[in-house]
């Protein structure tokens, strides 16, 4: 079985609280997560376990979401959903590099688990 099929999903966030609140609700649906709070490790750490889907902080010191979307969208054929901070201040930054979704935090738990299940469907398809 391939990881791309274990539904994992990758957060890259330097908030653990908010990380361990969404992957509590990711458990519960049956994902396998994976938590990184370096936002230089991202782009190595999707590349090698190919994840169903990527949650990233924007707002993260080191993060670059050109390069982020355009490695691991484009290249790598994985949803992006951006979380950002409530005061962020790169949402309009972020319609050049088109993640697939952008949501504020805190994120509301349903709400996250349906887009995640749209997209994997939509890249899947």
């Amino acid at each position: 079985m391939s990881n791309r099929t274990k539904r994992t999903i990758v957060i890259c966030d330097t908030d653990i609280d908010h990380s361990f609140t969404l992957e509590g609700h990711l458990h519960n649906r049956n994902y396998e997560v994976i938590n990184i709070t370096d936002a230089t490790e991202l782009i190595a750490t999707v590349s090698s376990l190919r994840p169903s889907v990527v949650l990233a902080n924007p707002d993260m010191q080191g993060f670059n979401e050109h390069d982020v979307c355009k490695q691991l969208k484009q290249k790598l054929n994985i949803p992006v959903l951006f979380v950002l901070d409530k005061n962020s201040t790169h949402r309009a930054e972020l319609d050049d590099c088109e993640p697939d979704d952008v949501l504020t935090k805190p994120v509301e738990a349903g709400n996250l688990l349906n887009l995640i299940e749209k997209h994997i469907s939509f890249y899947q398809s």
